[in-house]
């Protein structure tokens, strides 16, 4: 997917210091996130970043049948709030579900395709 450039960056992100864009870590996927650069960051240390993630969301909801799925994932970093995720991206009832399932929020107007199966997974909308 390449790079991805977050709509909410913090004010105080100077971006003639520090590129303010992320992409999939190496290890971990959506996960985790690497600030472009190896050392051009206003952190310390790494230049990882964490989804914050709605890991209490599992298996479908047992009222609705459906996969909650929450919008706005934050960004953070041990040291600080890095941004958050554009809504396209969703965090959710992902658990048990394969690498790529497409998640039916309304059929040819909302859908999303799962791109980490876990509790509090990612999902990207497609449609």
């Amino acid at each position: 997917m390449g790079y991805l450039r977050p709509p909410d960056k913090p004010s105080w992100w100077n971006e003639n210091q520090w590129l303010y864009a992320v992409m999939p870590g190496p290890a971990s996927g959506w996960g985790q996130l690497m600030l472009t650069g190896t050392s051009l960051t206003p952190f310390t240390g790494t230049n990882i970043v964490t989804i914050s993630k709605h890991t209490s969301l599992q298996s479908a909801n047992l009222q609705t049948g459906e996969r909650d799925l929450i919008a706005g994932v934050a960004m953070v970093h041990t040291q600080g709030y890095v941004g958050r995720m554009p809504d396209d991206f969703v965090g959710g009832a992902l658990s048990g579900v394969n690498p790529f399932d497409t998640i039916v929020v309304s059929s040819g107007t909302e859908e999303y395709q799962a791109l980490e199966n876990s509790s509090g997974g990612i999902a990207i909308r497609t449609v």
